[in-house]
């Protein structure tokens, strides 16, 4: 069939869901000549290593989020010790944005990422569009989201802006938090 001639096909199919890809390929191949056999084409379309999710500032999402990234830490083989603490910190930082990012405005969404670094350090933001409130000079039983944060992770980051709030959590593969 010719190398050449498969990568013009391929090429000219970008974008499509794979299996529309590979019916669609065998489609274009097969029509200049007489097929007298089985033709089989294996299409995959590799998984980003990274981990993306936008997701409404609802805290009966939080279970699915956890989910979702326990899904990914397996994918990725990141040890049971750093996914535990990982979904600890994700999820203080989702509902601090869930619970006070949108107070005085209409709920927009919420981006967690998560990325290994080449050095092999996994970093995960938590992004959110809303206004930041100053925490409460007497918390009372309340405001111990931050302190987890700072305490699981091996960095934290918090920078607030105009445009929202982002969360930074470092975890190292031989990270010193418990």
């Amino acid at each position: 069939m010719g190398l050449s001639r498969l990568e013009n096909a391929a090429t000219a199919l970008p974008g499509l869901p794979v299996e529309q890809f590979c019916s669609r390929l065998i489609d274009t191949l097969g029509t200049d000549e007489q097929r007298t056999d089985d033709a089989v084409a294996l299409c995959l379309r590799p998984e980003s290593p990274d981990f993306h999710h936008r997701m409404e500032p609802d805290a009966q999402q939080l279970r699915h989020l956890r989910r979702l990234l326990a899904d990914w830490g397996t994918r990725r083989h990141i040890a049971a010790a750093t996914m535990t603490r990982l979904q600890l910190a994700v999820s203080e930082a989702t509902s601090n944005a869930i619970e006070h990012a949108y107070h005085d405005q209409a709920p927009a969404t919420i981006t967690i990422v998560g990325q290994h670094e080449p050095g092999g350090d996994l970093v995960v933001t938590v992004t959110d569009t809303g206004t930041w409130r100053t925490p409460s000079a007497e918390p009372g039983n309340r405001g111990r989201g931050t302190g987890i944060m700072r305490k699981v992770s091996d960095a934290f980051e918090l920078d607030t802006t105009h445009a929202g709030t982002t969360v930074k959590l470092r975890f190292s593969p031989n990270g010193t938090a418990p």
